[in-house]
């Protein structure tokens, strides 16, 4: 149930006015609108929580701008560390920069351009071999 700005200001003022109860505030809500369904308590409690923290009904706005590890700074530091020791795994990496492990693939792969996994080493095929 997807409720308006009006609506949930009014849920508010319901739930306030009835002394902080539920089951009257969805009474109120079924008789006003003229409907059997009322919101969630969860979803009268979230707006209250919203009000109290936010002194708004509705969600607190987030920011557009994702986080980014992926600075210059930490780029450097895992070439460095590469340098140092070019067989480091992605785990030690992560343990000694403190970078997430995907982060630490995702800048080994993208930004320095170099392999993030262990090259496996087998046996040599022989002729002996092949024919089984």
């Amino acid at each position: 149930m997807v409720l308006e700005k009006d609506a949930k200001v009014k849920l508010l003022f319901w739930y306030l006015e009835n002394g902080r109860s539920i089951v009257k505030t969805h009474r109120v809500f079924k008789r006003y609108y003229k409907t059997k369904k009322a919101p969630h308590r969860n979803t009268i409690l979230d707006i209250v929580k919203n009000m109290d923290e936010n002194c708004s009904v509705d969600r607190r706005a987030y920011s557009k701008r994702f986080k980014t590890v992926r600075t210059p700074e930490n780029i450097k530091r895992i070439k460095k560390k590469l340098e140092d020791s070019p067989h480091r795994s992605t785990r030690r990496l992560e343990k000694e920069t403190g970078i997430d492990r995907c982060t630490v693939r995702r800048i080994l792969r993208d930004d320095i351009g170099a392999f993030p996994y262990k090259i496996q080493m087998k046996q040599q095929q022989s002729s002996a071999n092949r024919k089984e």
